[in-house]
């Protein structure tokens, strides 16, 4: 090109220039594609204890589901998955992912998969982790096809995987499935998955590390074995590696023992309507935040039934009460709030009418407490025709029926959680409840960023670009000269 004819530096030169600079994109791999993250991520250290880090996450809220959003892996998008203390597997929606009749699985921002990650790892099957079932082969490749039962007719199913879960700064290795099979009544719009925080007993074999047991190794044991929970009406906070004391109101916290590390089952001692007992038992409780209503028996419940209706006879002010009395006469069970599937025009006034709920735990320390939770709490609300209507957020535990809690005899889901926070010290084999002092958070709209390391390449790869261009240009005007110059010379 620089040979006896004059080159110019024109339209052709700079496509081709243009071509090359494509190709090293291309080969080098850089991506300028954007992703979506909260922007409310921190981590920090606990100011009592400089040993112990901890990670704050906003909470989104919707259809009962309180959800936290990350990155897994080389995926651009971030996935929004609900936090269940009442499992311990996380599923995420993959891109082959359907339901039971042949739909395609829906979800929130995106699925798993799509595309890869560089970093995927389909767990080669082993019985330790796969158990008697027999290898699931996909492309190929002998792995395990895991299946997690939720509760009745409540289902997923999907390959055993292993890439990388980010955190703020944290990373860490952890094991999931992507779902290749859910049940109909499971995906979800608002979300990408399950993200279960029980212990891994309930895991499929019961030796797969889950997914906070591999943030806390991964953290170099700097975060405690604990977690906190923090509900509010629109959205909330998951605080992993222990206790965030600007969102607890001084000197209200008590803890009760863990009964056993498969669900976080506690003993409720008893309950309370308005402070007067209903007369039960003792009996085994779920703290399942998976689950939005409270779950009890059919006994304890007939039993709440009679102490709430005893509230029609207490005076002129609750004679009448939308969905429990009018004129001082309770209103017949199916035509009550008790009936789930009713919904009652309520005011302010009306709601206040309705008597607090008392929960009992035997503490830590021997001394029993109670949880107070009034009827903003206990009584779902939805917006129709710009006025809220009300129902009752207790129901039956034979509506969970999957013959896995028949350790627990009541269910307290996150209903039960909203007005506290919750503490799961899984160190001290203790749950920790005291009255919050603001849980409403909430994830801030999606914040475009761009892959600062993808940027990096580019400009790296542009500046070389321009050097060579200019490079390139002064070369050509070099040998023009040179060549104008032996115009100029006779030759004899």
């Amino acid at each position: 090109a620089l040979g006896k004819y004059p080159m110019r530096f024109g339209l052709r030169q700079l496509a081709l220039c243009l071509c090359v600079f494509i190709c090293i994109l291309h080969v080098c791999g850089a991506d300028l594609r954007t992703f979506s993250v909260p922007e409310a991520d921190e981590s920090y250290r606990d100011a009592t204890n400089d040993t112990s880090v901890m990670i704050f996450k906003p909470l989104g809220f919707a259809n009962g589901q309180y959800y936290v959003e990350f990155r897994l892996g080389t995926q651009k998008h971030p996935f929004r998955l609900s936090l269940d203390t009442g499992s311990s597997a996380m599923y995420v929606v993959s891109k082959t992912c359907e339901l039971e009749n042949g739909a395609p699985c829906r979800h929130a921002d995106g699925v798993y998969g799509e595309p890869a990650s560089k970093t995927v790892e389909l767990v080669k099957f082993n019985k330790r982790f796969c158990g008697t079932k027999a290898p699931y082969i996909f492309e190929g490749k002998e792995t395990c096809l895991m299946r997690y039962n939720y509760k009745h007719n409540v289902w997923a199913e999907g390959l055993l995987t292993r890439d990388y879960l980010q955190l703020s700064q944290f990373q860490a290795p952890v094991y999931f499935f992507q779902s290749t099979t859910v049940s109909n009544d499971f995906s979800s719009a608002n979300t990408d998955g399950v993200w279960g925080l029980a212990y891994r007993d309930l895991t499929a074999s019961g030796v797969i590390p889950t997914v906070f047991d591999n943030i806390v190794s991964h953290s170099r044991h700097e975060m405690a074995n604990s977690f906190s929970l923090c509900f509010g009406d629109s959205g909330g906070a998951l605080i992993l590696g222990g206790v965030n004391k600007t969102l607890v109101q001084e000197d209200s916290m008590a803890y009760t023992p863990i009964q056993n590390e498969t669900y976080y089952i506690v003993v409720l001692s008893g309950m309370f309507v308005s402070e007067k007992s209903i007369g039960m038992s003792p009996v085994k409780a779920i703290i399942d935040s998976g689950l939005p209503m409270i779950y009890v028996t059919d006994s304890i419940l007939d039993e709440m039934k009679k102490s709430m209706f005893d509230r029609c006879s207490q005076g002129q002010q609750f004679s009448d009460i939308p969905g429990l009395c009018v004129k001082g006469v309770p209103l017949p069970v199916t035509d009550s709030i008790f009936n789930t599937a009713k919904w009652f025009f309520m005011t302010p006034d009306d709601v206040a009418n309705y008597p607090d709920i008392q929960f009992e735990f035997p503490g830590t320390d021997g001394i029993p407490f109670k949880v107070n939770l009034p009827p903003t709490s206990y009584l779902k609300n939805q917006v129709v025709g710009g006025s809220p209507q009300y129902s009752f957020g207790f129901s039956t535990l034979s509506v969970l029926n999957n013959g896995t809690i028949s350790d627990a005899t009541i269910v307290l889901g996150n209903m039960f959680m909203r007005p506290l926070y919750t503490v799961f010290d899984r160190t001290n084999k203790r749950i920790g409840f005291a009255n919050s002092t603001n849980c409403n958070f909430s994830l801030p709209p999606p914040t475009l960023l761009v892959d600062f390391k993808s940027i990096a390449l580019f400009v790296a790869v542009g500046i070389l670009l321009i050097i060579s261009i200019v490079v390139f240009a002064f070369a050509c005007y070099i040998r023009r000269k040179q060549y104008k110059n032996t115009e100029d010379v006779e030759y004899y």
